[in-house]
């Protein structure tokens, strides 16, 4: 039983799972809060949970010995069978029958289909197609940034796909998404330096150099200290530098 568990138990620590979940969620946040659909908070809250879904996806098939594409179309599967009982369960808040939450899932995308295609209408009264779209997508590329970190071990990937998707969507809103890529940065910075830790440390402990323990505890330190410094620097310069810096210098030139 405990070698089995030893097995599930990510090498990288349980801790990296939790920053890749907390990377993933925070670009939830950040989608739910800029009210995509229809302008309406609320309607978008289940984001979070398909992100979860994405980051279990793809951490638990390295984990069992699948590969990339293995794990990318088993995740994909389960997407398809839990987004759309998520979706219909916002569509459909005052039941409680799996198969009713499908069926209005799927309803709303033939209604969409049928009068934006079929009737050639410019516009939909219907909004659940939009949700699945939103779910599907969180769902896809969490799964990605999961295997990124834990099966090719590429984390900055990762990082790269989620952070650019959030700054993406931050220059889309007119809302104050600040916090959310302070959360993201926090997250990211700490998941770079463990995984470069631990890499490192399988180095040393190859080579024999020192004790592994005791250097990576160093490490993670003086990375902690970086990323509280750097954090807090761009919040500093945030709020004091101006927007326009090469203002004057266009009004000068004018002259």
């Amino acid at each position: 039983m405990n070698r089995r568990r030893f097995r599930l138990a990510p090498q990288e620590g349980w801790l990296s799972l939790g920053l890749v979940g907390l990377l993933c969620v925070t670009l939830a946040w950040s989608l739910d809060d800029a009210q995509l659909v229809l302008g309406r908070a609320g309607l978008t809250d289940f984001l979070q949970w398909t992100s979860i879904g994405g980051v279990l996806a793809g951490f638990l098939g390295p984990k069992v010995g699948w590969g990339r594409w293995k794990t990318f179309f088993i995740g994909s599967v389960f997407a398809a069978l839990v987004t759309p009982l998520i979706v219909g369960s916002v569509l459909l808040p005052e039941t409680s029958s799996f198969g009713a939450w499908f069926e209005a899932t799927a309803a709303a995308g033939v209604a969409a289909w049928n009068d934006l295609i079929v009737m050639g209408r410019l516009s939909t009264a219907q909004y659940g197609h939009h949700l699945l779209v939103f779910g599907l997508f969180v769902w896809a590329s969490s799964m990605f940034a999961s295997f990124a970190v834990f099966g090719h071990r590429r984390p900055l990937s990762g990082v790269v796909l989620i952070g650019a998707l959030l700054i993406v969507n931050m220059s889309l809103t007119i809302r104050d998404q600040l916090p959310y890529l302070v959360l993201f940065s926090l997250a990211a910075l700490f998941l770079l330096i463990r995984s470069h830790t631990f890499d490192e440390q399988s180095d040393w402990v190859r080579r024999r150099v020192g004790d592994p323990s005791a250097m990576s505890g160093m490490y993670l330190r003086g990375g902690t200290i970086f990323i509280g410094l750097a954090v807090l620097g761009s919040l500093l310069l945030t709020n004091v530098a101006a927007s326009d810096p090469l203002a004057g210098v266009w009004t000068d030139a004018s002259v």
